[in-house]
């Protein structure tokens, strides 16, 4: 059988996940969730995103369950794996990234929450400077952009714990008033 067939097996097995997660069974959940990883793990390259997608999808049903500790070890699998599949700056990237920040918070990690809120702020700036080089820092969704960005800094960030990325978004933030 063909890579992509098994693909959409183990797209099968996520759907039925979904499915099961609605009726609220976490158990069958999971083992579904882990017959898609099983498949990609055989059949795909072990850094490829759908396989990280695959460990996030189970950090989900731990994470609902109040199992951090495991659910912390799958999102710390997911990110290498994204980190090493997608780029610096990938949107799936920030999605990892609040969830672990998120993680953290619950875990009562505010140490570990502040870094990665650092990591995902640093990629959302990278990401608004290159929607601004394509749209203009005026266009109204660089500004919606801009100011949705310094109130998650504000809110998130202290003073101290900045990074350059925050700096320059300070800049756009300051040049646009």
């Amino acid at each position: 059988m063909s890579p992509e067939k098994y693909e959409l097996i183990a797209n099968l097995y996520d759907n039925i996940a979904v499915i099961t997660a609605i009726e609220g069974n976490f158990e069958e959940e999971q083992k579904y969730y882990e017959e898609a990883l099983k498949i990609r793990l055989k059949n795909l390259p072990p850094t490829h995103s759908h396989t990280g997608n695959s460990y996030r999808n189970i950090s989900g049903v731990l994470s609902r369950q109040q199992r951090y500790e495991e659910c912390l070890q799958y999102k710390q699998m997911c990110l290498e794996i994204l980190l090493s599949s997608l780029t610096p700056n990938h949107v799936d990237l920030l999605a990892i990234y609040n969830e672990l920040a998120n993680l953290y918070l619950l875990m009562g990690r505010a140490l570990d929450y502040h870094r990665i809120v650092i990591k995902a702020i640093d990629s959302s700036v990278q990401l608004l400077e290159k929607s601004i080089s394509f749209l203009g820092v005026d266009h109204a969704i660089s500004q919606r952009d801009i100011q949705a960005l310094i109130s998650s800094v504000n809110k998130h960030v202290p003073l101290p714990l900045e990074s350059t990325a925050i700096f320059r978004l300070r800049h756009l933030h300051d040049h646009q008033i």
